[in-house]
């Protein structure tokens, strides 16, 4: 990776070094620019638009429209600026001016709405010289009808459409192979890929919601909700009220932090807006939202309320199973010292809740489970402007806090669910059915030990039929501050912009976690033998404390009068208690070739996701072995029967837990002509350090007692001392995950002769994931006598590895007199495999003895001995065998119609021509996938309607 960075930086100063010297200093000389911003009202009438913003983003400077509509921004430096002038629910501006003197412009912002000539419903590619990003706009997600976050994503290069529905948790992916209903992705991509909203992030981090991360590792959510271990339930976060999406897939600037595939940007509506009454349906959902916008009078500012319900069932023939969201948001914004410092203030609950109810069909398991979320949340945010001569331009600020109440619930009747349950947290503990009774053995020797056991505690053997009910109670409580500043400075022939700031976050959970009746616990896994559970409080876990500082330079060389470089450098350092602290180094840079046509843009940096608290602050790994169970023995009477076991406790805390960090390279070209624009970008990530749950094994002997023949009193000799060995799961750095591919996004400008643009857009995408540590292999059976030693087989012996080239093309016509707009698109995977490669996959290179808990080297000359074959793995033949699927087709069709200027009906059909291929597997002849939800990226026939009233 190296030698890539030192590549990219070659060409670019190289070229810098060419031509540098030969142009001439940049002028000194500063004037003023004002004029008034106006809109034009229902009656096609020209009128002021107070609160309008404008920006010139290469110095920071900017200002507010006051509530005349008048605007001044100073100082400005002689030359060529880039402004842009917005509003919410207003096109934006985006003009280049010539500054020679003192100047007046004026604007008139247009209705954002689908009677413009030029409506864009696809996503809009970022700015040269900066981290590869795509913007999608709010008429792009409501022509799309997206009701997750996640749905947008399909827009981007590369992105396949998901039927819009609620019917799972659902995260954020960036640049991975996999499809939108299941089948790939990862959670560690999701898990670092953060989502800001208004600047403040909303966090998975505190999230504690799984059952049993020591026991198999798996930090799946009970009761459906977000997983510990991935990104936010993007369920959770309603599209109504969102003005845009930015999703940054590159090198992301500086101040932006915590964070490893990427971020997602979105911003709120705020401001006065007409009252909106949105209604919804597709087979799976029915939505309703309202929205209004005021204003409070003059220098009172304007309050924006909004609402929306969400009721989704998974299909219409499983009516038990079902999600449903409450939201609401009250936003408040206003400027002040004469329009220099604008706010917002937004106050933000959500409650959302995915459930299971009994199917009554099910006389069997009974199955009940639910998954709930319930969000208040206190946002504010804005930007200080600065007038006078000095550096400083301008002071950006956001505080927020949140507070999340969750609740997962589990319930289901077990069947053949004998298996052993002490309630004891105490490592070592001996304690018998009966609390507080002493056996011995023949010797005289006590066998039980009590030490520190609850007096009350008692081991119980579960029947083999009760109904297990336990829940998951987290409150989350996550606290964000972030300040920043920007500075300019003009020197000779460069211009500069500098960012520098910090941020702290502060989260942690105080609920009260694990919860269930110790008489009734959860159903033991047979895959973890003797692990067992225990409840667990949160209030006393440490919170996380995370500081931040970042400083950014953005340099603007002027190469030659018409040429310029501009470079985006930046550090950032990221500081956390018991993790080592991060420096994330992070450059971009574009070189126009030929003004405002060609420019080629490259990339380097490190970006690093902290640990959470899941992954800090783990449980403890409990096990309970059986020692004597006399329960089944008929020939005793009942209430003489002992059942005892022994606990074992151990800390599964890794204290050497490092951050995840990832390494971006990025190389590509802009080219933008009158006619079409074309965006390329070749990228190459590396990330180390990745976080999983990992084996560990401790050694333990597991004796067992037998009732000794012709005793008065009970007595016991030992039968058994079985060497075994505890597994359990333990936080890790050992995931490794390389992506490399090419983006590409072809738009052709609106052909007036037939009323439509085109876009073509699409990504070969390349990912390998791997564990950097062995691989273990344990073959043990249930029993103390057939328990093996482990093998362990070489670090990164299994690499699995995904690749996918797709394209999505897209004809958008539209007929702006009458507010008609339909998109066609045709998505096309004209590749997809799945492979692994395999080192040595059959003779271990070590081994943990079960005797001592230490690892030896294996001899393979030993392979075929009794005490060595169970650690032999079988080879998997089919796992050779690369997976892949024929070119696949999917249409989908979006129409929006406008009716005057009150009401918008929107309708959209995905797989419109029923495309359901049937393709055999090449591991598995006979087999077929076929339909969604598994390898083949493809999607049921799906339609849904959308009607929108607009009250002026």
């Amino acid at each position: 990776m190296m030698t890539i960075k030192r590549k990219i930086l070659l060409i670019l100063f190289g070229i810098a070094g060419l031509s540098f010297n030969a142009v001439p200093l940049l002028s000194q000389k500063k004037y003023s620019l004002r004029g008034t911003v106006y809109e034009m009202s229902a009656r096609h009438q020209k009128q002021p638009l107070p609160g309008a913003s404008l920006v010139i983003e290469a110095s920071g400077i900017g200002t507010t429209s006051d509530v005349n509509g008048d605007y001044t921004l100073t100082p400005i430096f002689e030359g060529e600026i880039r402004l842009k002038v917005s509003f919410i629910g207003k096109v934006t501006v985006d003009t280049l001016l010539k500054i020679h003197a003192d100047t007046s412009v004026d604007f008139i912002l247009k209705e954002d709405n689908f009677r413009l000539k030029e409506v864009v419903v696809t996503v809009e590619p970022g700015q040269s010289g900066q981290s590869t990003s795509s913007t999608i706009s709010h008429k792009a997600i409501e022509h799309l009808q997206s009701v997750s976050l996640n749905n947008v994503l399909a827009l981007l290069p590369g992105g396949i459409t998901a039927n819009p529905n609620l019917n799972h948790a659902s995260q954020i992916n960036i640049r991975t192979v996999g499809n939108p209903n299941g089948w790939g992705g990862s959670a560690m991509n999701a898990l670092g890929a953060t989502i800001i909203q208004d600047g403040s992030p909303l966090s998975n981090n505190a999230n504690l919601q799984a059952m049993h991360p020591a026991v198999l590792g798996n930090l799946g959510a009970l009761g459906g909700t977000a997983s510990p271990g991935g990104g936010l339930d993007t369920r959770n976060i309603s599209l109504e009220n969102i003005e845009s999406v930015e999703v940054i897939r590159g090198i992301p600037s500086a101040e932006y932090g915590d964070l490893t595939s990427g971020a997602v940007l979105v911003k709120s509506k705020a401001g006065k807006t007409p009252l909106t009454v949105k209604a919804r349906t597709n087979p799976n959902i029915y939505h309703f939202f309202a929205q209004k916008g005021t204003n409070l009078g003059k220098n009172r500012g304007d309050l924006n309320l909004s609402a929306d319900y969400t009721y989704n069932v998974n299909t219409p023939v499983q009516s038990y199973r079902y999600y449903r969201r409450f939201s609401s948001k009250a936003i408040y914004s206003n400027v002040y010292l004469d329009n220099r410092w604008k706010s917002n203030t937004i106050v933000d609950f959500m409650y959302g809740q995915a459930k299971r109810d009994r199917n009554p069909d099910d006389k069997i398991t009974e199955t009940v489970s639910s998954g709930k979320d319930a969000k208040l949340s206190l946002n504010t945010n804005g930007t200080i402007y600065f007038k006078d001569k000095s550096w400083l331009k301008n002071i950006k600020y956001a505080l927020s806090g949140s507070y999340t109440d969750k609740k997962s619930h589990y319930e289901e009747l077990y069947t053949a669910a004998n298996a052993p349950y002490s309630m004891t947290t105490v490592d070592g503990a001996v304690i018998t059915n009966k609390p507080g009774l002493d056996l011995y053995d023949v010797d005289g020797k006590k066998i039980t030990d009590y030490t520190h056991v609850n007096p009350s505690d008692q081991a119980v053997f579960l029947p083999s039929t009760y109904k297990g009910k336990y829940d998951i109670y987290g409150k989350e409580i996550n606290a964000f501050a972030k300040l920043s500043a920007t500075l300019f400075k003009r020197w000779g022939k460069t211009d500069h912009r500098i960012l520098l700031g910090g941020e702290y976050r502060l989260e942690g959970n105080v609920g009260k976690g694990k919860v269930f009746d110790r008489m009734a616990p959860p159903y033991r896994n047979l895959q973890a033998l003797n692990a067992t559970f225990r409840p667990r409080a949160y209030k006393d876990i440490p919170f996380i404390r995370h500081g931040s500082f970042f400083v950014e330079e953005n340099l603007t060389a002027h190469l030659t009068p018409n040429n310029q470089l501009r470079v985006q450098a930046g550090l950032r350092y990221d500081m956390m208690k018991d993790v080592e602290n991060v420096l994330s180094p992070r450059i971009n840079a574009s070189f126009e070739m030929i003004p405002q046509k060609v420019f080629l843009k490259a990339g380097y940096g490190v970006t690093a996701k902290m640990p959470t608290l899941v992954y800090l602050y783990p449980e403890k790994a409990y096990f309970e072995y059986i020692n004597i169970n006399e329960i089944p023995n008929d020939k005793i009477p009942k209430d003489q029967r002992i059942f005892m076991t022994t606990t074992r406790v151990f800390d599964t805390r890794n204290h050497d837990l490092k951050a995840a960090t990832n390494t971006k390279a990025e190389l590509g070209a802009d080219f933008l002509f009158d006619d079409f624009q074309l965006y390329v970008t070749a990228f190459k990530e590396h990330l180390k350090n990745g976080y999983s749950m990992s084996p560990r094994f401790n050694p333990v002997t597991f004796n067992e007692y037998k009732r000794a023949e012709g005793k008065n009193q009970p007595v016991y000799k030992l039968s058994a001392a079985h060497p075994v060995l505890a597994e359990y799961y333990v936080p890790s750095n050992h995931l490794v995950m390389n992506s490399k591919g090419v983006e590409f996004d072809l738009r052709l400008n609106r052909i007036n002769a037939i009323r439509t643009a085109f876009s073509f857009s699409g990504a070969y995408i390349e990912n390998e994931n791997y564990q950097d540590t062995y691989t273990y292999y344990d073959n043990s059976g249930e029993g103390g006598a057939s328990r093996t030693h482990v093998g362990l087989y070489g670090p990164a012996m299994s690499k699995h590895k995904t690749d996918r080239f797709s394209t999505a093309l897209r004809a958008t016509h539209n007929i702006p007199e009458i507010g008609f707009v339909v998109t066609l698109t045709m998505e096309t995977v004209w590749s997809q495999r799945d492979r692994y490669t395999f080192g040595n996959d059959t003779v271990p290179v070590a081994y943990i003895s079960k005797n001592d808990g230490k690892q030896y080297d294996f001899d393979p000359s030993k392979k075929d001995e009794p005490e060595f074959k169970s650690i032999l793995r079988r080879r998997n033949d089919a796992l050779y065998i690369v997976e892949s699927i024929p070119p696949l087709f999917n249409f989908n069709i979006n129409i929006t119609k406008e009716i005057r200027n009150f009401m918008r009906v929107s309708f959209f059909a995905n797989n419109m021509f029923r495309y359901y291929p049937v393709v055999e597997s090449k591991r598995s002849p006979g087999s077929f996938y076929q339909g969604s939800g598994g390898f083949l990226p493809v999607k049921d026939f799906f339609f849904g309607l959308e009607i929108n009233l607009l009250i002026h």
